[in-house]
C-alpha cells in the first residue's frame, strides 16, 4: 500500500515531529507539497510552526475494525486515524482499542475538511497515569508552540 510503512516514515522526517490539538489541525492550510507529502503550517501567536508528521493524544470515541479507523477527541476536538493497524498486533501493544481508552498517536495530516484526518504511523495505549497525561499534554502543546516553532 502506498504512503504506508517505514519508507512513508523516513520520507515524513524532514522536519521534526510537532505536537498539536485537534483545533491546531482544524486550522493548519497546506504550505508545501513535496514527494507526494502534505507540508502544513499552523499558527501560535501569529507565528507559523510547519510540519509534515504530528504527536496527538485523547481520548477514543469510536473505533472502526473493519475500516481500521479510530476517532479521538481531545480538549479542542476530534480527530479522525485512519490505518490505525488495529488488527495488527505487535510484542509492545497486545491490546484491544475500545472507546474510553487514552491514545497517542503520530501521523501525517493528510485533510482537515470536516474533522483533521491523519494518516496514523504509531498508535499507542497510555492508560498508566492517564489523567495527568491528559492534562500536561495541552500545556506541552503550547510550550512546543510558544517556545519551539519549526521553521523551514
Amino acid at each position: 500500500m502506498a504512503g504506508s510503512g517505514i519508507d512513508s516514515v523516513k520520507g515524513s522526517l524532514s522536519l521534526p515531529t510537532v505536537k498539536a490539538l485537534a483545533y491546531h489541525l482544524k486550522s493548519a492550510v497546506p504550505s508545501a507539497t513535496s514527494s507526494n507529502r502534505k507540508y502544513w503550517s499552523c499558527s501560535y501567536n501569529k507565528k507559523p510552526t510547519y510540519f509534515c508528521l504530528v504527536w496527538v493524544q485523547g481520548v477514543i470515541v469510536n473505533v472502526d475494525t473493519d475500516e481500521e479507523e479510530v476517532v479521538i477527541r481531545d480538549e479542542s476536538g476530534k480527530m479522525r486515524l485512519v490505518e490505525a493497524k488495529i488488527n495488527t498486533a505487535t510484542i509492545d501493544d497486545l491490546y484491544v482499542l475500545k472507546p474510553g481508552q487514552y491514545v497517542m498517536a503520530v501521523g501525517e495530516l493528510i485533510s482537515n475538511d470536516s474533522l483533521p484526518v491523519l494518516l496514523t504511523h504509531k498508535l499507542k495505549v497510555m492508560e498508566s497515569g492517564r489523567e495527568v497525561l491528559a492534562a500536561l499534554w495541552p500545556l506541552e502543546v503550547q510550550h512546543q508552540l510558544k517556545y519551539a516553532p519549526v521553521k523551514y
